[in-house]
């Protein structure tokens, strides 16, 4: 692994670690678990219907880990239409039942053309 990656994952630790001493209803179980997933696939190479396949088994696997929070980090739709909010949040149904904790960090066609961003993370877990 390159340094580089090192301090980037050591940085999202970090900055997890601080963002849970803001939440009094969230606490850290030590040890604790936790997984990131990055470039979010979800307006990708793929056709809709083969990514919403392997982003299902990919949720299901997240689900099934139980971490005790997971980050994501960006571009959790194509673009911030209720169309693809609603199949995002079909799609995640998995970690709400499993009560995981979501971190998300917002990416560009998360808030492409809106002014509403903080409404946009409202119903996340």
């Amino acid at each position: 692994m390159t340094s580089r990656k090192v301090y980037v994952l050591l940085f999202l630790l970090l900055f997890v670690l601080a963002l849970a001493q803001q939440l009094p209803d969230f606490h850290v179980p030590y040890p604790f678990r936790f997984i990131v997933l990055w470039r979010y696939p979800f307006h990708r190479l793929f056709s809709q219907e083969c990514q919403r396949s392997g982003l299902s088994s990919c949720h299901a696997q997240v689900a099934k880990e139980k971490p005790d929070f997971l980050v994501l980090t960006g571009d959790l739709v194509s673009r911030p239409s209720e169309a693809d909010w609603q199949v995002w949040d079909r799609e995640t149904e998995p970690w709400r039942e499993a009560g995981i904790h979501v971190f998300p960090v917002l990416g560009n066609h998360d808030t492409l053309g809106s002014s509403n961003a903080p409404s946009i993370l409202q119903p996340l877990p």
